[in-house]
């Protein structure tokens, strides 16, 4: 079986984040990447939305805050 499971993940993304909520981790990386959901197009969202999903965030709190 190839891949990392879902547990290995889990673990990992709290180890990480232990400092921070998820949703602070988010705006950070939003900050980071120069990324402004109010002035942001729908094409900029949906592509920092694959981004920040990509990199394992829950795909709920990454809505919540780019507001889609």
């Amino acid at each position: 079986q190839k891949g990392v499971s879902r547990e290995d993940i889990a673990c990992a993304m709290e180890k990480c984040y232990e400092t921070e909520s998820e949703t602070e981790a988010i705006r950070r990386l939003c900050q980071k990447k120069h990324f402004s959901a109010e002035d942001s197009s729908d094409a900029e969202k949906q592509k920092m939305y694959s981004y920040l999903v990509r990199k394992g965030f829950h795909s709920e709190e990454v809505r919540k805050i780019l507001n889609v």
